[in-house]
């Protein structure tokens, strides 16, 4: 099984409702785009230092309304797949940035990429 069959099949399993949105085929591409994108971000990470990742969700008025945490290459795209198909307009907007610590202040290193969810 590929990395977008894999995808598809987990969000049918865990985070489908029942709700006939989305086409077979639309759950497809968005896999794909949020495969791709996910990819392309992590790949263009120029971070020298050790850095943590999160996902960064913004409302509708662009302020910053939500931070996820623990995000990783591995778990970035089904992250993202969950919140375009679910976040039913609470989102408008979301950013892959790292971070670190710096004498125990969290400090922003990169704001690696945007998807606009709306």
């Amino acid at each position: 099984m590929n990395k977008v069959e894999e995808l598809v099949k987990n969000w049918k399993e865990n985070v489908f409702n029942g709700n006939a949105t989305y086409t077979d085929q639309k759950i497809a591409e968005i896999a794909i785009n949020c495969i791709s994108l996910s990819k392309t971000w992590f790949d263009n990470d120029k971070s020298k230092e050790k850095v943590s990742y999160e996902v960064r969700l913004y409302n509708n008025d662009g302020i910053m309304s939500e931070a996820l945490h623990g995000i990783t290459p591995d778990n970035l795209p089904e992250t993202m797949m969950k919140l375009i198909t679910n976040s039913n307009g609470l989102y408008s907007l979301l950013t892959l940035n790292s971070y670190m610590f710096v004498n125990g202040v969290k400090t922003d290193v990169n704001e690696l990429g945007k998807l606009d969810i709306s």
